[in-house]
């Protein structure tokens, strides 16, 4: 991947991850407008940072710390009504900043850059102040987790029961002002606010209990950063606006999506499990265990396959070993796969494959493959008729070395798919149609590959509670400008639970192709399931 894009994904990544929990409390509280009055602080800080001669972070940060002291302290007096107080801090603090940039002689100040964001400016100190102050504030709402969480629900109540609400009122306005900090440079000082209100307000259509809602928000706003730099890429457009057009272009989908009834808020869980949730779903940790597990087909309960996955959520954890016996040399790949079923009907899936490649007996070559993240949704339940049906987005990530012949190291693959499950006296089916767009291309790629087409079509069928035999399907078609590519595989094997904890699942299966333009003679797979 070029270090450019690479960083400008880690960066806009780091931020999401941050913005995510803490924009679910600005929802929660209704502060919308104090995001705004703390962004638009930033211009004081940008000033006071180039007249003083100090790294501009620093400065925003000062002011923005100040002006959350100094509203904390109005408010307690009561001096003004709340809507009033921030609009003269904001307004103060913007006009305070232009008039300070303009007293500054000698010094070019990229406005648009600061107004607008300009993520692909973005440096290695630059990243490591995004997750250094990323990991401060999520550590930091770890700690005041519980205590926050009751005073959003019932501030006069929590105070009554000892809890310092002044003191956590004026830390969540720090967290929010380091927030504004290291999210400067990624959207910019006008749609900062954006990174934390629009992910968790898609969220909150969604799940209703709070750290579930702090982490889809997360994975939501993750979702919106990698898609709009690829529009940026793609369309050449400023990459803040993009970002916060990609994160209510999902926003506008979810209305789309039918709601369900949700049960009603469940006991907090542990603070420092909710506050680090983000930073342990980027390194691929499974966070929280899936409630209510059923595993009776009648319960829309469906197990994993070989080659596909479930078409319904399920918090697992998955190892694959996949060899083929190719033409041109060996191939092995190991691939870790963790899904996190946020509810019943949502679900979030990170897979990291690495392969390594043994041409013609020579010296093996390894690398990262492609790193898929998603998100599944299953709209649509016919109990009556044990079926459902879903979809959702998954994104191939340029994580590859082409130099290696392993992947890509430019291209992003878009994988929009559909998806559903069906449960017959016991045999299990599933389909699974994914439409692969790549972007980012050379010339020459584009004119070979335009779209591709994968299928999944499995049958499994339990003999015993602790064995299945399974039978698959899976190929995909790749269009070539006016020819098309077809290959299609058949795999025979079985699932198998051999402990006593059930909840561990071995598989084994062996492939073939059907057809002739595969260049393996044989694919073997082993996988390990572990089901929280």
């Amino acid at each position: 991947m070029d270090d450019l894009l690479l960083r400008a994904i880690l960066a806009g990544i780091g931020v999401a991850l941050v913005a995510g929990p803490l924009g679910a409390f600005v929802v929660w509280r209704r502060m919308a407008y104090f995001g705004d009055t703390m962004a638009h602080s930033a211009f004081l800080g940008i000033a006071l940072g180039f007249l003083l001669h100090i790294n501009v972070l620093i400065g925003t940060f000062a002011v923005a710390v100040a002006i959350a002291l100094s509203l904390g302290l109005a408010q307690r007096q009561k001096m003004l009504a709340t809507d009033t107080l921030l609009g003269l801090f904001a307004h103060g603090a913007l006009a305070f900043g232009l008039v300070g940039l303009a007293f500054l002689e000698g010094v070019r100040v990229d406005l648009m850059g600061y107004l607008f964001g300009d993520i692909l400016a973005v440096g290695r100190l630059d990243l490591f102040w995004i997750y250094g102050g990323g990991a401060a504030a999520l550590i930091a709402l770890a700690v005041i987790w519980r205590q926050l969480l009751s005073m959003t629900i019932h501030e006069e109540l929590a105070q009554v029961e000892g809890v310092p609400v002044e003191r956590l009122r004026i830390l969540f306005m720090v967290l929010i002002a380091l927030v504004i900090v290291v999210a400067l440079k990624i959207v910019g000082i006008l749609l900062i606010t954006a990174m934390l209100i629009i992910p968790a307000a898609t969220a909150r259509r969604f799940v209703r209990n709070p750290e579930p809602m702090a982490v889809l928000a997360a994975v939501l706003g993750a979702l919106a950063v990698v898609g709009g730099i690829s529009g940026s890429f793609l369309w050449d457009t400023p990459s803040g606006p993009s970002i916060a057009a990609t994160a209510f272009v999902i926003f506008a989908a979810s209305l789309l999506v039918p709601m369900r009834s949700r049960p009603a808020p469940s006991t907090p869980k542990p603070a420092l499990k909710a506050g680090l949730l983000g930073l342990l779903l980027l390194a691929g940790t499974p966070a929280l265990a899936h409630e209510g597990d059923d595993r009776s087909p009648d319960a829309m309960h469906f197990l994993d396959t070989l080659i596909g996955e479930t078409p319904t959520p399920e918090t697992s954890l998955r190892l694959d070993h996949l060899y083929r016996d190719r033409a041109a040399g060996d191939e092995h790949t190991l691939k870790l796969t963790v899904e996190y079923a946020v509810n019943d009907w949502i679900g979030l899936e990170l897979g990291m494959p690495y392969a390594f490649l043994d041409p013609d007996g020579e010296a093996s070559r390894s690398n990262v493959d492609v790193v898929e993240i998603g998100i599944k949704f299953v709209p649509f339940v016919f109990p009556s008729q044990n079926l459902v049906v879903g979809g959702g987005l998954e994104l191939g990530l340029p994580t590859g070395d082409e130099s290696k012949e392993i992947g890509s190291n430019r291209e992003l693959e878009i994988e929009p798919f559909l998806s559903a499950g069906w449960h017959y006296r016991g045999l299990q089916t599933t389909a699974i149609l994914k439409f692969g767009i790549p972007t980012n291309q050379t010339e020459e790629e584009a004119a070979e590959e335009d779209l591709e087409i994968g299928f999944n079509l499995a049958f499994l069928y339990p003999l015993t509670p602790a064995f299945a035999p399974v039978l698959e399907f899976d190929g995909e078609s790749v269009a070539k400008g006016t020819d098309n590519e077809t290959v299609i595989n058949v795999t025979g094997g079985f699932l198998a639970r051999p402990f006593e904890n059930d909840e561990i699942a071995l598989g084994f299966g062996v492939s073939a192709p059907l057809t002739s333009d595969e260049d393996f003679d044989v694919r073997t797979i082993f996988s390990i399931f572990y089901e929280f």
